[in-house]
């Protein structure tokens, strides 16, 4: 070794790739609420069992506005239950009716139609994908408790570097 080259302690090196790791991985569950958002594309977690196989509980979709005149049998749609205080449902568009301006749904695991057509305005958008399991983290994250932790995971990951750098000078 040179006289002007200083071996990093092993610590200031953990600590700083773990801070490094935090700050990342909260870096991206900031970008995870907040590219949907301004890309248009609404978010939602799959709450029950109705759209099962193909989209199960705790998925998350993505949803991008379209015209519903648009919409044909076979899309998955997310509109808002009027019936049910405006609660998102992801189903099947089994017909849409261009005349009456309204939808026939289903979900996958049901044997029926719904039994309340889907008006156009009720309808948020069309499911441009789904991955499983990811919506549980989407609602946890969306809560003024998930942004504050993820606040708190970019200071705790700027401790430790700060903390890994002082170790490095005193080296």
């Amino acid at each position: 070794m040179g006289k002007h080259s200083k071996k990093r302690p092993i610590s200031a090196r953990i600590l700083s790739v773990v801070g490094t790791l935090i700050i990342v991985v909260a870096l991206a569950l900031s970008a995870f609420l907040v590219i949907p958002a301004v890309a248009g594309v609404n978010m939602f977690c799959i709450a029950t069992q109705s759209m099962e196989p193909e989209i199960p509980v705790g998925s998350l979709v993505c949803v991008e506005r379209v015209d519903p005149q648009d919409l044909v049998a076979g899309d998955v749609i997310t509109y808002v239950d009027a019936q049910d205080s405006n609660v998102p449902v992801t189903h099947r568009v089994v017909e849409n009716d261009l005349a009456e301006w309204e939808l026939v749904t289903k979900g996958d695991a049901n044997e029926q139609f719904d039994p309340i057509t889907v008006s156009y305005g009720q309808v948020v958008g069309k499911v441009v994908f789904s991955i499983p399991l990811l919506g549980y983290l989407a609602v946890a994250v969306s809560t003024p408790v998930g942004k504050i932790s993820i606040a708190l995971l970019i200071v705790v990951g700027l401790l430790l570097c700060i903390a890994a750098d002082r170790i490095r000078r005193r080296a």
